[in-house]
């Protein structure tokens, strides 16, 4: 950015350093992975450690979170096998059988029914993960689901302006290239890709209708996204 630096809004500070690091499908959490053998789950508004899980014998290597939020994957140097959390109690809920180097990726599949890891002896591995889960009746609307609805109207608001092509971009410049404002704007393809979006994050029993009432009604009143707490 050259003479225009960058601004933090939120510092997490720990004792021990973290090296891995992700965020949450909805982006109000973040789950680090550190050198203690520990995960830490962080609550972004604040900035606060929400949960420690405990549980690997060697340093964390990596860290994935499912695309509905609810679970993680972890892995680690010289600790096999790789774990799965509940996110929501921090447990363990099991560890997968087999064996191969440091882990050194791990990553969720779109649909949350596979797990992907990948080691330093140059290996992949492709992990079925078998789900006992009830899904609810279909309704309209869960309040659950908002946070992507507003990351959805956040991504089709159009920016306030664009860099300038024939001189250095002032302060004020950059500040209006990355500031969205006005009426978002969406064409079915989009919608379709948001319903798509929602299934993968555990929100596939609500009617198509009904998302887009809410959609529209949330359109109507956009302001923008809500601001953090303290900002």
């Amino acid at each position: 950015m050259g003479d225009h630096p960058a601004k933090c809004p939120r510092t997490f500070q720990r004792h021990i350093p973290d090296k891995f690091c992700r965020l949450s499908p909805d982006g109000r959490f973040a789950l680090s992975g550190s050198e203690d053998n520990t995960l830490w789950l962080w609550d972004i508004n604040s900035g606060k450690c929400l949960r420690i899980f405990e549980g690997h014998t060697g340093p964390v290597t990596s860290v994935a979170i499912s695309p509905d939020g609810h679970f993680a994957v972890s892995g680690s140097k010289w600790d096999w096998p790789l774990r799965l959390w509940d996110v929501t109690t921090g447990k363990c809920l099991r560890t997968f059988e087999g064996r191969s180097g440091n882990v050194t990726s791990v990553a969720f599949s779109s649909d949350g029914h596979f797990a992907l890891s990948g080691s330093d002896d140059k290996t992949l591995r492709l992990w079925e993960l078998v789900w006992n889960y009830e899904f609810p009746e279909p309704v309209d609307w869960d309040e659950g689901a908002r946070p992507y609805l507003q990351s959805f109207l956040t991504l089709h608001t159009p920016y306030a302006a664009e860099l300038p092509a024939d001189r250095k971009p002032t302060e004020d410049d950059i500040t209006l290239a990355l500031t969205r404002r006005g009426k978002p704007s969406w064409n079915e393809e989009d919608y379709q890709k948001l319903l798509t979006h929602l299934s993968h994050c555990g929100y596939g029993w609500l009617r198509p209708e009904g998302v887009r009432r809410k959609l529209e009604e949330m359109a109507a009143g956009w302001q923008g996204p809500p601001p953090l707490p303290g900002t």
